[in-house]
């Protein structure tokens, strides 16, 4: 078990301690998910755990998620560092699968207020399943200008994706699918 898994597991157990410690009835739902992340840690699989840290991130999205519970402050502060943690690992792991990732900031980081349109046949966004969304040459939003409005994310590949506004839609875009207007 490198560092990194350690971190995650003890983030992991800690949720689990507090959401227990009160009584709450997602304490079986994590502890499940930490059991089967811990087993995985055991296999040299590093599918098998990227599968299994992948399952404790989905107990985050949604409709009636962990992200709706109201829970006490130690234990929203422990669910958020957990959900950093293992979206940190879930993005080592599909490093060490061969996918594609960045590990320079070569790119230069768009400002707050850039107009941009979208490079058509690039990829736009990874899905929840870590899925490429391409812009299709056909897509109407290509002649649309969108104004950047948070460039702070990075997805599954750290590449950096910006929060993007045109027309009252809001969308995520990469970094690679964008070109500037001058």
């Amino acid at each position: 078990m490198n560092s990194q898994e350690q971190i995650t597991l003890n983030t992991i157990q800690a949720l689990y301690q507090s959401l227990s410690k009160n009584g709450e009835s997602w304490s079986t739902i994590v502890f499940n998910y930490l059991n089967n992340f811990e087993t995985s840690l055991f296999n040299d699989s590093i599918q098998d755990k990227y599968i299994a840290i992948k399952q404790v991130l989905g107990m985050y999205g949604g409709m009636g998620s962990i992200n709706d519970q109201g829970f006490d402050t130690l234990t929203n502060s422990l669910k958020d560092t957990t959900y950093i943690e293992a979206l940190n690992l879930l993005k080592s792991y599909w490093k060490d699968m061969g996918n594609e990732y960045h590990q320079d900031d070569s790119f230069q980081i768009l400002p707050i207020g850039t107009m941009v349109k979208f490079i058509p046949n690039t990829i736009r966004y990874f899905d929840k399943n870590q899925t490429p969304m391409y812009i299709e040459s056909s897509s109407k939003h290509l002649e649309t200008i969108w104004k950047v409005i948070s460039n702070q994310l990075r997805d599954i590949t750290n590449m950096i994706e910006y929060g993007i506004y045109a027309n009252g839609t809001y969308s995520t875009a990469r970094h690679t699918s964008l070109r500037i207007l001058s």
